[in-house]
């Protein structure tokens, strides 16, 4: 996961990427990212979902150009406010429905669970027989929060509704 303080994709973010790795041997890539938008009041009321947009594009070319043997699609991607989870899968996994069942949920964890932005985006599916789920959590920042940190992992925990 990557706190992007706001900042758009570009080249010089093919790091995050690992290219030194062989990324035709990876059938499920995760991404995390926090405060995707400014954390402001105009956007915990109405997010800017362009920005996801811009992000998912850019990871798609980005991951494809670097598989010689198959491509990767994104098969589910969810906002809360800045907090954005992108999930990628090797195309034949589709094709053979291997991944079965992806479904997602949120939890607003901001002013007393009222406002999104700190909380979660929760993703899981089935790959073959075994069941997978990633949170992507954003939440109070600095070295005296760790008690409301607690509280807001055990309420994103208990809060996890998947429709």
């Amino acid at each position: 996961t990557y706190n992007i303080n706001a900042c758009t994709p570009d080249d010089k973010m093919i790091d995050i990427l690992n290219p030194s790795l062989n990324h035709d041997e990876l059938d499920v890539y995760l991404f995390g990212f926090q405060e995707l938008v400014p954390l402001t009041t105009g956007q915990v009321i109405k997010t800017d979902l362009t920005k996801a947009k811009l992000w998912e594009d850019f990871l798609t070319q980005k991951l494809n150009s670097l598989r010689k043997n198959s491509k990767v699609v994104l098969i589910r991607s969810d906002q809360l406010v800045g907090i954005l989870l992108c999930v990628f899968v090797k195309d034949d996994l589709i094709n053979r429905s291997i991944i079965r069942d992806v479904k997602s949920s949120s939890v607003k964890v901001g002013v007393g669970g009222l406002t999104g932005n700190k909380g979660a985006v929760v993703t899981r599916f089935n790959l073959l027989d075994s069941s997978f789920c990633f949170v992507c959590a954003h939440m109070a920042a600095g070295q005296t929060n760790i008690q409301e940190r607690v509280e807001d992992f055990h309420s994103i925990k208990n809060r996890i509704r998947f429709g």
